[in-house]
């Protein structure tokens, strides 16, 4: 059986009464990282237009999809204020890169000096901790790095599986930092390396 969990208040109750359902089968429980993280203390946006200041506050819990973030964002600039529906909320799905743009007007965004700065969203957006801006288009930094291996997925799969499996020396199951290192060193680092993927 698949539960999909979304999240929010009911969201416990209903895996509860799901679980005690099948209460003496095996259990596999599958659970994912979220890609984006908004709490009570990471949730505000800081944005000024034309010497005006506002304050967006995204709505918190995880995020796990990137149209559910570029939603819940939107929503909290547009409940700032009503001409925030003109700025485009968008996240390149690659890098996972985070972009805020506008054709209508230039804004900053003050992740520095904003009233809000203390509980700031500008890591679980990949900006950093300074004032950005005017401008009509803002980007954070790539959360996440395109290695380029050229691997399709039933051959990263197996990569996964054999390969991962001969360079885990205290076979946990996680590839710690030397352990990776020490898989880098050997396939991929050099022009002999690269040919070999």
């Amino acid at each position: 059986m698949e539960i999909p969990f979304k999240g929010g208040k009911k969201a416990l109750n209903r895996l509860h009464r799901e679980m005690l359902k099948v209460h003496d089968d095996p259990l596999n429980m599958v659970y994912y990282e979220p890609m984006f993280i908004f709490s009570p203390f990471s949730n505000a946006i800081d944005v000024e237009v034309e010497g005006e200041r506002f304050v967006a506050e995204v709505e918190v819990g995880a995020v796990n999809e990137f149209e559910t973030f570029e939603r819940r964002v939107s929503e909290a600039l547009i409940k700032a204020h009503k001409s925030f529906k003109y700025v485009k909320v968008e996240v390149e799905r690659l890098n996972t890169q985070v972009s805020l743009s506008s054709d209508i007007f230039p804004f900053k965004l003050l992740f520095y000096s904003g009233r809000s700065f203390q509980r700031s969203a500008r890591y679980a957006m990949g900006f950093s901790n300074e004032d950005y801006g005017p401008s009509y288009v803002h980007k954070g930094a790539a959360m996440q790095a395109n290695i380029n291996l050229h691997v399709d997925e039933r051959s990263l799969n197996l990569l996964i599986d054999e390969l991962f499996g001969q360079f885990d020396a205290d076979g946990s199951g996680e590839f710690e930092f030397e352990e990776f290192r020490n898989f880098y060193l050997q396939l991929l680092d050099g022009e002999e390396a690269q040919q070999k993927v």
